[in-house]
């Protein structure tokens, strides 16, 4: 098989796998992910409070209740390229091709007591690059590649050609599992795995000319073309995650960690140049193992929430880039044979310098609940540095310093199912190259002197010119928030504390007292005239110490399933209560009313209140009682009788009211 010198390719091989591979915004990624998100800048770590929360921190989840989530982002980025190339020549500009593809996701979060699980499967936000592989003196693209192309007088050599041709067939999904722990109502602990799972495809062009017997560095008739495969990817990742929720003010910090380096064995696929010298050549073996380090992240946000329904975040994140300073190549017993001019060798391993920057993002953003919390209109902004150096930029290492303007809004279709819609301008700073360090793919040929001028024999470097760089993001989605996240159980329906027995005291006797009555009930009505014997204490009797029928009742004891509308066991006797009353007087009816407290919307409390009258009249209606008396009717949060903002207060508008329409 005759190939073209494996070093060759080794080299392209490093430096293409290393920018595209999906790792975080800023590094790899033009930015963070999620339709919702977007809408708020990105500035969504400690309010994370759906399954987005598996991606931006984990214990966000512990409030996100029972929710399903489908959404996806798509990304127009444009980037024009106006390369100078290593003789000082401006070439013709070219444009990047990168296919709009829908970034999406799919979550489910399950509460189970103070524990919250999670799952997602999300693809990372990096697009699949491609550019022209030839440009035509007349204006347009052509295929330079092929043998129709080549003999077409018209049809140039691509000027980005070193940098990358295409990455299209690359793929890639992140499974993230994630539990969360709440040990107390306001705090949560959370802790997820990151499972990169995926292949690699890049295809670029290669160069042979190895200063001697060809003397110009981009002679296209030296060029090649290579194209590798890295497959399949499996990278595990941890990220923990917390947050606490002092009412106000919720605090929240997350933690990502790569503990290993991406690594696999890649298999290439050479294209011999038409240079004579080429001819005879053979390589021995294919594969070469790469390793690429990924940083940690750490994000941290503090989110101010100083009226009912508004919320505004301030976000920092940090990743640490600039630990890959070089991609690292080892050919897997790679040797080149009958090689004019150079014999049989080993091909050794190759460093490919990166030398990244650490990305800050600082981020700002919110929403605003209206419409009776139907509507969230969000809104965020973000700023973010560049992980790469002017030295460092090519077409193929895309980034710059950028601006992130974002716009969302939240509607509720129908009970709980809630549709996601985002925009947002990336504003990217425009580079202009003149000082790059990003060598041709080419080992052969021996590296210009420091100080060299631009035309100096020596490598050729293929990043300097102009880039132009906008892009636009449009995001989408849906969630179903099947059940609301539980208040913990002891606030939710709190118990009556038990009655204290007090010892009784010895007094002396001054004169013999009767003995009071009997009352066991406590209804202060003897049990020799209390037909009702077994009244719950704190409803009101009449003189035959019976349920008395009022205007307007309430029943102590009537509790549910914590977050949901189910009748608890410890329902029964007040419930039997509210039967005894409703028998004795046929002749009325009855509005069975719900209430909650304030935490939650409004919306949500609307819901579940009137879920919860509907059971209690559906229970009195199994019971004898016939449902045209009874009207169910849910207040959710509109009707308070004590102070919301203390757990005691709460507990107390946490009620079913019985109230006479007669």
């Amino acid at each position: 098989m005759k190939r073209l010198a494996l070093p060759l390719a080794l080299a392209v091989l490093a430096g293409v796998f290393a920018a595209p591979a999906p790792a975080e915004a800023g590094g790899l990624f033009l930015t963070d992910r999620g339709a919702r998100p977007l809408g708020r800048g990105f500035a969504f770590v400690a309010g994370a409070d759906d399954p987005q929360a598996l991606w931006y921190n984990p214990a966000g989840i512990a409030w996100s209740g029972q929710q399903f989530l489908l959404d996806a982002t798509l990304t127009f980025l444009r980037t024009d390229f106006t390369r100078i190339d290593s003789g000082g020549n401006e070439l013709p500009t070219v444009q990047l091709d990168a296919t709009p593809l829908p970034i999406p996701m799919i979550a489910y979060t399950h509460p189970i007591g103070d524990w919250t699980l999670g799952l997602g499967l999300h693809a990372p936000n990096a697009g699949l690059l491609s550019w022209p592989r030839g440009v035509r003196a007349s204006g347009g693209t052509c295929d330079a590649t092929t043998a129709e192309g080549m003999g077409d007088a018209d049809c140039e050599a691509a000027p980005q050609r070193y940098s990358l041709y295409t990455l299209e067939g690359s793929s890639f999904v992140n499974i993230t599992p994630a539990i969360a722990w709440k040990p107390i109502d306001s705090l949560s602990i959370g802790v997820g795995m990151n499972l990169l799972v995926g292949s690699f495809v890049g295809e670029t062009a290669i160069s042979g000319c190895d200063g001697f017997l060809c003397t110009q560095p981009e002679n296209p008739e030296w060029d090649g073309v290579a194209r590798f495969t890295l497959s399949p990817i499996v990278h595990p990742g941890l990220t923990l995650g917390a947050t606490y929720d002092a009412g106000i003010v919720r605090v929240g910090a997350s933690f990502v960690w790569w503990p290993n380096a991406v690594s696999g064995d890649a298999e290439l696929d050479v294209r011999l140049p038409a240079a004579p010298i080429f001819d005879g050549a053979e390589v021995d073996g294919s594969k070469a193992r790469l390793e690429l380090d990924l940083p940690f992240t750490v994000r941290g946000g503090v989110e101010l929430r100083p009226i009912r329904g508004l919320r505004i975040e301030a976000a920092l994140v940090w990743e640490h880039w600039s630990m890959q300073d070089a991609a690292k190549i080892e050919p897997r017993d790679v040797w080149i044979r009958n090689a004019v001019a150079i014999g049989d060798y080993q091909v050794g391993p190759i460093n490919i310098p990166r030398q990244m920057n650490d990305v800050f993002s600082v981020r700002l953003g919110g929403q605003y609940a209206t419409w009776e919390d139907r509507l969230v209109i969000s809104a965020g902004v973000n700023f973010e540095n560049s992980s790469f150096d002017d030295a460092y930029l090519t077409p193929l290492t895309i980034d710059s310093q950028k601006w992130v303007v974002g716009l969302g809004a939240a509607l509720e279709v129908t009970d709980g199912v809630w549709l996601d819609v985002s925009y947002a301008h990336v504003f990217l700073q425009d580079r202009n190259v003149t000082n790059s360090q990003v060598a041709q793919p080419n080992p052969i040929r021996p590296p210009r002197e420091d100080g060299a001028p631009p035309n100096a024999s020596g490598a050729a470097y293929i990043g300097n010119g102009r880039y132009d760089i906008e892009a636009d993001i449009v995001g989408v989605g849906i969630r179903w928030q099947i059940d609301a996240p539980a208040p913990r159980a002891e606030e939710d329906e709190a118990e009556e504390p038990a009655p204290v027995e007090e010892e009784p005291v010895a007094t002396p006797a001054l004169a013999a007292t009767p003995e009071p009555p009997s009352d066991l009930d406590g209804d202060g009505v003897p049990d020799d005239a209390d037909e009702c014997d077994d009244t719950i204490a704190g409803v009101m009797v009449d003189p035959l110490g019976c349920p008395a029928l009022q205007d307007a009742m309430t029943f102590p004891g009537i509790a549910f399933a914590s977050g949901g509308a189910e009748l608890t066991p410890e329902s029964i006797p007040a419930l039997e209560q509210v039967l005894h009353v409703l028998r004795r007087h046929p002749e009325v009816r009855i509005q069975v009313g719900g209430h909650t407290d304030s935490r939650g919307s409004a919306r949500h409390n609307l819901r579940l209140s009137t879920q919860r009258a509907r059971a209690v009249a559906q229970w009195l209606a199994d019971h004898g009682v016939d449902p045209a008396r009874l009207d169910a009717e849910g207040f959710g949060e509109t009707q308070p009788v004590a102070d919301n903002q203390t757990a005691e207060g709460r507990e107390q508008n946490r009620r079913i009211e019985f109230r006479v329409v007669r």
